[in-house]
Formats: C-alpha cells, sequence, structure tokens
C-alpha cells in the first residue's frame, strides 16, 4: 500500500545486527514494560531469584568453553562458525543436562519454592537451556514431587510449556 504506515506490537523488541526492531519500524510510539503491568493490577509483581548449581567439570573445560563462547560472539554471520556453535552448544547441553545435575536441580528447586511458599503466595517459572533439559527436569521434579503432575493440562500443580518447531526432536 502507497504511504501505509507500518505498526508493530512486540513483547520482545530485538535490538540486533541483522534484525532490529526500530531500524524495521522506527521510534517507538508507546513502551508498555512489566512495571507498568503491575501499576495497572494487570500482573503482579516479579521476582528474580537466581538458582546456582555448579557444573561438575574442570577449570580447564570451563576456560575452554568460554573461549568458545566468546569465539561465536565475535561473528557469527559465518556458516561455518554456525555450525561449529550448533556443536559446541549441544557440547555444554551434555553438561548442563547430565543427569545428576539435573536430579540436583529439582531438588534444589523443590525445597526452595516450598520453603518459599511457606512464607509468600506465588508461583515459579524454571527456564530451561534446551526442550530436552526442560522435560527431563520436569520427570525429575515429577519424579520427587508427584502430586504435581496430572495428565490432565487443566489440573496438576506443573506444566510445561514451551514453543515448537517442524524440525524438534520427539521428546
Amino acid at each position: 500500500l502507497q504511504n501505509a504506515t507500518f505498526i508493530g506490537f512486540t513483547g520482545t523488541p530485538l535490538s540486533l545486527e541483522e534484525r532490529n526492531t526500530q531500524a524495521v519500524f522506527g521510534d517507538y510510539i508507546s513502551i508498555y514494560d512489566i512495571q507498568d503491568a503491575v501499576d495497572d493490577g494487570a500482573t503482579v509483581p516479579i521476582y528474580y531469584e537466581s538458582r546456582l548449581a555448579r557444573l561438575d567439570i574442570n577449570q580447564v573445560q570451563i576456560e575452554s568453553l568460554s573461549q568458545q563462547v566468546e569465539e561465536v560472539i565475535e561473528d557469527e554471520e559465518d556458516l561455518v562458525l554456525r555450525e561449529n556453535t550448533k556443536s559446541k552448544w549441544a557440547e555444554l547441553e551434555k553438561l548442563v543436562g547430565s543427569a545428576p545435575r539435573l536430579k540436583e536441580v529439582a531438588k534444589d528447586l523443590v525445597e526452595h519454592f516450598l520453603k518459599r511458599s511457606a512464607s509468600i503466595e506465588g508461583k515459579a517459572m524454571i527456564v530451561c537451556m534446551s526442550r530436552e533439559i526442560c522435560v527431563r527436569l520436569y520427570n525429575e521434579i515429577v519424579a520427587i514431587k508427584p502430586e504435581w503432575h496430572d495428565e490432565d493440562p487443566i489440573k496438576g500443580g506443573i506444566k510445561i510449556v514451551m514453543t515448537g518447531s517442524a524440525a524438534d526432536r520427539e521428546l
């Protein structure tokens, strides 16, 4: 359409070199952030608490992974580098998603949530590195608290919410 105006609505504007919301749509007309939503009563306050679950790897492995991440960040447009990144990400995912670590993380999260719920009403959201780790962590949590699970999506106290892709493996 000639002389049309583009208006974009986004919950997560992008600010990357090759993908930039403002570069496509121009300056923001209005910003409605989380604090505005809390002030309006549209959402409850969000509290972020980082939980650390150490990786059982040695310092040499940590430094190697750190160096690899730095290399990836420098030039992600190179196709060979992109494929290399996938391989490095898969290596890191194996470490992060190891069964003993997920068991430890599940135990820590359940204990923390129960303790927290005793004094503050609320919900929790867990963000995982991959869909597979998400499902496996869910299973570990349910192994500790089976009463939180229910096959009925309306019932139960724990759910997995994830985006999907036709390329995803069956989980």
